[in-house]
């Protein structure tokens, strides 16, 4: 299934059954699978089965992944245990020792800690800015093509430059110019990185505009009840396919009952967001009438 012809309010209201035009998976419908194994009459059984340990994948890890890939129209989507795990799993299964990563001066806190503290110790350095400003990537991004000696952009490079931003920043609320953004790191051969938590794919789509791919704290809006912790990063199905085997050794993956109850919470996400919307500009009215 993709997200051609589907508005979002199908998706939304398909979350937890989506996998289910999927013939090759017996495994669909909005039940909840905790099982850590799986019983395999032969071996010829186990070969070919679609889920042997629970580390690798589950029937609901599944559901909330292909949920996110079809709202954000992205060719393949990989649920994680939160949404720091979606920055790791996206991040460290692209990037290598000696890459750069340009990342937004104000992202998330703990964000801005994994960079700072853990990427070093992979070789991977990063660079904090305003990469907002279209003025300041662009120089940053001639300096990297410089650095990583390259006298033009077609050249083919040892190392990667990753644009790591946020749709709408945590906390600062800034809205980013994705297509002027992306636009840019097509130029310079950048892979543009977006966490789109506060935007939701209900209000912005990055990968439509120009975006690599995509992050999210399923915790938050997606969930949307404060009662599950799980993340989703999507993108095309070789860097995914990437990023799953990384989760399936570190452990990464989203358990069950969270995916579980972050699909339950999709179902509701685009009424959610509406009235979000609404309740946001009755509240600005409100204080510019009252001068608050």
């Amino acid at each position: 299934m993709t997200s051609e012809g589907l508005l979002d309010s199908s998706i939304c209201a398909r979350a937890g059954s989506l996998c289910a035009g999927d013939s090759s998976n017996a495994f669909c419908g909005k039940a909840l699978w905790q099982s850590s194994v799986y019983e395999f009459d032969s071996l010829e059984e186990l070969a070919s089965a679609r889920y042997v340990y629970r580390r690798y994948g589950s029937p609901n890890s599944d559901e909330l992944s292909k949920a996110v890939a079809l709202l954000e129209a992205a060719e393949q989507g990989l649920a994680t245990s939160s949404g720091m795990g979606a920055i790791v799993a996206g991040v460290l299964s692209f990037c290598k020792a000696g890459d750069l990563i340009l990342a937004q001066f104000d992202c998330y806190g703990i964000t801005r800690d994994f960079f700072e503290v853990d990427a070093p110790r992979f070789g991977i350095r990063t660079q904090f800015l305003d990469v907002h400003n279209v003025q300041i990537l662009e120089l940053a991004l001639k300096n990297s093509v410089t650095a990583n000696g390259q006298t033009t952009t077609a050249e083919p490079r040892n190392n990667n430059t990753v644009v790591f931003l946020e749709s709408i920043t945590n906390p600062s609320v800034r809205v980013a110019d994705l297509p002027s953004i992306s636009t840019l790191c097509k130029k310079y051969g950048a892979f543009l990185i977006v966490d789109n938590t506060f935007a939701t794919p209900i209000r912005i789509k990055p990968i439509k505009q120009g975006a690599d791919m995509v992050i999210h704290s399923v915790t938050k809006f997606l969930g949307g009840h404060s009662d599950l912790v799980a993340g989703v990063v999507a993108g095309s199905s070789h860097h995914i396919e990437l990023a799953s085997k990384l989760v399936g050794r570190w452990g990464l993956l989203a358990a069950p009952f969270d995916s579980w109850l972050a699909t339950r919470g999709i179902r509701t996400l685009q009424v959610s967001e509406s009235q979000n919307g609404a309740c946001i500009v009755n509240n600005c009215r409100a204080s510019k009438t009252n001068k608050l």
